[in-house]
């Protein structure tokens, strides 16, 4: 919560700022893919999807982005208090967390004017929501201890997650992506989040993550590369405590 009021402390809109980043993104993409590259006629609510997918990518970079730095941002309070250090990056996470709950009234509205139908599916999206605050806290903090030793790590993870934003089905469906390619796709968890999304709230005929897959048993892969960074981060925190005073 100190965070969060920290966060929009002075902005004379406040929260609204961080609203006008997905919008002015979500109207250049709409823009340039339906009325300049006539992109997206085929797919049902196509604004709805567009917006619904920067919303929640949004999420995992700005949490990913200001976890990375943020045990060297508050080297003053890790050096004169002894608080757990996963609690600055879980913060951050649980900080933008709000932020984007509040960012879904607008993905709301959205659905509203597309004409989206409310469904039962509508009750599995908090699940997708829990799981995408674990995928961004768990990056989140095994970047934040990765930084204290490689500084190199935030221009590593500006690029990565330039890759990110185009190798998740944000602007296209995964159905339309070859096979071959969508099976590397899809081992993303951040793209099993929204493609599962997607199918929820907006369009129920449009495949799952699974589906999505040529062997439904391949959804075990990003389940595990999340797993596997949890675990990471938590033992690299273990490692790195002792040593976080002459690494700062």
């Amino acid at each position: 919560m100190t965070d969060f009021k920290q966060h929009y402390h002075g902005n004379v809109l406040g929260y609204f700022w961080t609203l006008a980043k997905p919008l002015l993104l979500f109207g250049v993409l709409y823009v340039a893919f339906t009325k300049i590259l006539n992109f997206g006629g085929n797919v049902a609510h196509y604004p709805a999807v567009i917006i619904t997918g920067i919303v929640l990518y949004n999420y995992f970079a700005e949490t990913t982005s200001q976890s990375l730095t943020s045990l060297v941002a508050y080297e003053s309070l890790v050096r004169k208090v002894p608080v757990p250090l996963l609690v600055i990056p879980l913060g951050i996470s649980l900080r933008a967390f709000f932020t984007v709950c509040l960012n879904l009234i607008a993905v709301l509205v959205f659905l509203a004017i597309s004409d989206v139908a409310v469904t039962w599916r509508w009750l599995e999206f908090p699940v997708l929501l829990a799981a995408l605050l674990v995928l961004s806290a768990s990056v989140g903090a095994l970047l934040a201890d990765l930084y204290v030793p490689f500084r190199d790590m935030s221009s590593i993870w500006e690029i990565l997650l330039q890759l990110l934003f185009w190798a998740s089905p944000i602007i296209y469906p995964i159905e339309q992506v070859p096979t071959g390619l969508r099976e590397v796709i899809m081992l993303n968890p951040l793209a099993v989040i929204i493609t599962d999304a997607r199918h929820v709230l907006i369009d129920p005929s449009a495949p799952t993550a699974t589906q999505a897959m040529s062997n439904p048993a391949m959804i075990a892969i990003p389940i595990a590369i999340v797993l596997a960074v949890l675990v990471a981060s938590v033992m690299l925190y273990r490692w790195i405590t002792p040593r976080i005073a002459e690494q700062l």
